[in-house]
């Protein structure tokens, strides 16, 4: 078994690297830090940051959790490829995003950069966020985008009964007008002393 190991590595050494491997290969690695709370109400806004660095993963967790809201969840990710001008994109189905869903920004290797969303669900539940990086590189002297899945957020969102009710004041008044109405034409018609069917 080692041998073989042994030999896939020595096989490796010789095979011809493609440009674009070597590129990525060549990109600086920093970390990044995923913000976001562990549970939200339902039809409540609240803000979700992806900070990136070309420092180590503990200057920029001790940054971020320095700034961090009381109940903010923060996931930090080493070793994330960084370029010159990157975008970053929040990914949420069960998410109301507001903001450009792809924003872009040049990156230093030195301090860090932040991106920030305002977000909110109307389905309460277990739901997941996304992050996404796209570095923007010259591949053959075009500007391609490689991206990087970076983070995945789990959090729990209430469900909000009040404030459910006054959005489906429809649904509410059906539900309460329909039986209220069927009670007032029975009495009406075993008032009146006539039988119903």
């Amino acid at each position: 078994m080692v041998r073989y190991v042994k030999e896939v590595q020595d096989h490796s050494t010789t095979v011809a690297v493609h440009p674009v491997d070597r590129l990525l290969d060549s990109m600086t690695k920093g970390s990044a830090a995923i913000v976001a709370p562990m549970s939200a109400n339902q039809y409540e806004d609240f803000p979700v940051a992806l900070a990136v660095s070309g420092s180590a993963l503990g200057p920029l967790l001790a940054d971020i959790q320095a700034t961090a809201g009381p109940d903010s969840h923060v996931v930090g990710i080493a070793g994330v490829r960084l370029s010159p001008r990157m975008r970053a994109e929040l990914i949420g189905g069960d998410f109301e995003i507001q903001g450009e869903s792809l924003q872009e920004q040049a990156v230093a290797t030195r301090g860090n950069t932040t991106w920030q969303w305002t977000v909110r669900s109307a389905w309460p539940g277990e739901r997941t966020l996304r992050v996404r990086l796209h570095a923007l590189v010259l591949v053959q002297g075009q500007e391609t985008p490689r991206s990087f899945n970076v983070a995945e957020h789990r959090l729990t969102v209430r469900i909000d009964a009040t404030e459910w009710a006054i959005r489906n004041w429809q649904w509410v008044a059906s539900a309460l007008a329909l039986p209220l109405l069927a009670f007032v034409y029975q009495t009406l018609w075993k008032r009146n002393g006539i039988r119903t069917p």
